[in-house]
């Protein structure tokens, strides 16, 4: 009677841990990410995949893609991206990867080498992860709040643009767009670091041209 009640603590002490731990880890972006991928199949053909500038875009910008799977988390570095790839299901359903990541982490420090060295593992895997897919690389916008950093962003975008030469039959192209705005107050909240409504028509307006192709 002893062993099967000490039996019975142990498996309710095990689930509600088990219960427990899902319920913090669905707390996070990434793991309530992976959650929905797995379990919650909503037929995506495209993928954006980010930082803020991901998460905050308005979805009617892709809305010629056709169904959006939106992975973009606030304040978050290329490795949190390569993290998702890593853990995301694989698929074939996946036409287009729009990407935007390298900001945050040149921002926060992280020298421009190491930063490519790592665009180039997170573009191998959604290369592999999503074999029908063309991964678009969206070039780092000039934020007046970060103009120390300005420097360090153009010499990122122009090895981006370069690198993607590496990859054959334009499975990867370099968008550079954002550089048509440069550091202009007006597409810009007023943090200055986030794009505004009109930023965002003048920027991404060509997610419609790419999707139409």
């Amino acid at each position: 009677m002893n062993n099967f009640k000490w039996l019975a603590f142990t498996l309710i002490f095990c689930v509600s841990l088990g219960l427990l731990s899902l319920f913090f880890a669905y707390k996070s972006p990434l793991a309530r990410f992976i959650i929905a991928d797995y379990f919650f199949d909503d037929g995506s053909k495209v993928l954006a995949i980010g930082s803020s500038t991901i998460s905050l875009v308005p979805e009617e910008y892709f809305v010629a893609c056709g169904q959006l799977r939106r992975r973009g988390i606030g304040n978050s570095t290329i490795d949190d991206a390569i993290r998702y790839v890593n853990l995301a299901p694989r698929s074939n359903d996946i036409s287009r990867v729009f990407v935007y990541v390298g900001e945050n982490d040149i921002h926060y420090g992280q020298d421009v080498d190491f930063v490519l060295s790592r665009l180039l593992v997170l573009i191998e895997g959604l290369l592999k992860k999503y074999p029908d897919g063309v991964v678009h690389l969206i070039a780092l916008k000039l934020s007046p709040a970060r103009s120390e950093s300005h420097e360090s962003f153009l010499s990122f975008n122009q090895r981006v643009k370069y690198h993607t030469l590496m990859f054959n039959e334009g499975r990867v192209v370099f968008e550079s767009h954002f550089l048509g705005i440069a550091e202009d107050k007006h597409y810009f909240l007023d943090d200055m670091v986030h794009l505004n409504e009109y930023g965002y028509s003048t920027v991404f307006s060509f997610v419609e041209h790419r999707c139409q192709k």
